[in-house]
C-alpha cells in the first residue's frame, strides 16, 4: 500500500542518513532518494519500473534525500 511504501522509504531514508562513511579520511553522510511506483492492474513490468524511474528523478530534482510516489491516471 501507500502508507506502507512511505513507512519503508522513511525508515530507509533515517537508516541512511544515521550513517557515516569513512571516505578518504572525510566523514560522508548517505542520503537517498526513492521512486516508488504501484502496480496498477493490466500494467507490464516495464511500466511499472519506467513510472517508479521517473518518480526517482522527480525526487532528485525535488531536492533529493526524499521519496516520490507516481500519480494515479
Amino acid at each position: 500500500s501507500r502508507e506502507q511504501s512511505q513507512l519503508l522509504a522513511s525508515g530507509i531514508g533515517a537508516t541512511l542518513r544515521s550513517q557515516t562513511i569513512n571516505l578518504a579520511d572525510t566523514l560522508v553522510t548517505v542520503t537517498v532518494s526513492i521512486g516508488i511506483a504501484e502496480d496498477r492492474p493490466g500494467d507490464a513490468l516495464a511500466q511499472v519500473m519506467k513510472r517508479a524511474d521517473l518518480c526517482l528523478y522527480a525526487a532528485k530534482h525535488g531536492g533529493r534525500d526524499r521519496f516520490v510516489f507516481d500519480l494515479p491516471e
